[in-house]
């Protein structure tokens, strides 16, 4: 994909869905300012992404070199990924959960890329950057 890049004043509505540290896959709608690829340590092409959580001020810079997966879609409201845990018993107030698959699992984003694929192929949603494997 290309890089594309909006000044702060020309803020795009967006919504990110990015690899979580462990289990599944986070949903981030923001003001997308840049997205694209550099160089960073071993990756000539790493890509990354700058944005302002939806809420907040500050913009957030993340670069992804090992593995990556960005997903960039248009506008908020956008489809919700799959809960990473599901709920073993509840009892007296206590609710206990566990997650669906392991840490790391490819599972989580091969899920929810079967079904945003689905969206993306009807053209229901406008994809900015995608840098999923396929």
């Amino acid at each position: 994909m290309e890089d594309i890049e909006f000044t702060k004043e020309a803020k795009k509505k967006a919504t990110i869905y990015r690899q979580s540290e462990f289990f599944g896959i986070i949903k981030e709608e923001c003001y997308l300012l840049e997205a694209g690829t550099i160089k960073y340590a071993q990756y000539d092409n790493a890509p990354f992404i700058t944005y302002i959580k939806k809420g907040k001020r500050k913009p957030t810079k993340i670069i992804k070199g090992y593995n990556p997966y960005f997903l960039i879609i248009e506008g908020w409201n956008n489809i919700d990924p799959n809960d990473a845990f599901t709920t073993v018993k509840e009892e007296n107030g206590v609710k206990i959960s566990q997650s669906r698959f392991t840490c790391f699992d490819e599972r989580y984003e091969t899920e929810f890329s079967n079904v945003i694929d689905i969206s993306i192929k009807n053209n229901e949603v406008e994809v900015l950057f995608d840098t999923r494997i396929k």
